[in-house]
């Protein structure tokens, strides 16, 4: 045994000795592959060292997406409530007719007669105003050259029908008042208390300008004024239709 692996030995190194001149000559040669059981061991053990390399699959680049800036709205304003004005300063005019009057001491009978109006009001609300209103009617009577003024002063409350916010705004009225009446050729007069009621509409041709106009049912309970009057007291119930426009400054 000893002696077989002695001659594989010197076979071997014989091999080498035989093939260094040769491989002197020509430096870039590549060596033969091995032939024998023993060359391909060792082969084996060397391809063994160095182990495969791993497989990375290509990847595709990346993709660039483009990202939009975030909105940020901006900060809204405090929603403010628009403002409305509280309140007018009225002046209009007006036709009034006569419809009943009872007693014939207190007037003969009336025509048709006109006069102007003032009144200054307060919006409580989006629906309700009170309106403070004096007016001044003048009529003709029968009796010849003879005429007779008919004032009020009188207290309304109105009840809007529509919203704040629209230009046309009907409305219902009534209100109670003190009345006189007196004549142009004496010093009689009669008063008393009194009521109306009607309705109407008003169109706001700006925020600070109306135009409007009123349809109005008025009564009076008037009475004779002369204290020195020792008898029974005149009185009479005085009816009549109150038509007219008006102009009104809200403030």
């Amino acid at each position: 045994m000893k002696r077989t692996v002695l001659c594989s030995a010197l076979t071997g190194l014989f091999a080498i000795a035989s093939a260094a001149p040769a491989l002197a000559e020509t430096p870039n040669a590549v060596p033969a592959l091995a032939t024998s059981a023993d060359d391909a061991g060792v082969d084996t053990v060397l391809a063994m060292s160095y182990p495969p390399r791993r497989y990375y699959p290509r990847r595709p680049p990346p993709r660039r997406v483009y990202v939009a800036p975030r909105y940020v709205p901006a900060p809204r304003r405090p929603v403010e409530t628009p403002y409305r004005p509280l309140m007018h300063f009225g002046i209009g005019v007006h036709g009034t007719s006569i419809i009943d009057d009872s007693d014939a001491t207190a007037s003969s009978s009336f025509d048709t007669g006109g006069g102007f109006s003032l009144d200054f009001g307060w919006r409580l609300g989006s629906s309700f105003s009170l309106d403070l209103g004096v007016s001044t009617s003048f009529h003709d009577t029968q009796s010849y050259g003879e005429s007779a003024n008919l004032t009020s002063i009188t207290l309304d409350g109105r009840f809007f029908l529509g919203d704040w916010n629209q230009r046309l705004q009907p409305y219902l009225q009534a209100g109670l008042g003190a009345y006189v009446l007196s004549y142009s050729d004496s010093s009689d007069t009669f008063s008393g208390p009194g009521f109306q009621l009607g309705g109407g509409v008003d169109l706001y041709l700006t925020r600070g300008v109306s135009i409007g106009a009123k349809l109005l049912y008025r009564g009076a309970f008037l009475e004779y004024d002369d204290p020195y009057y020792y008898y029974d007291t005149p009185s009479s119930f005085v009816s009549s239709f109150v038509y007219g426009a008006d102009v009104k400054f809200h403030f």
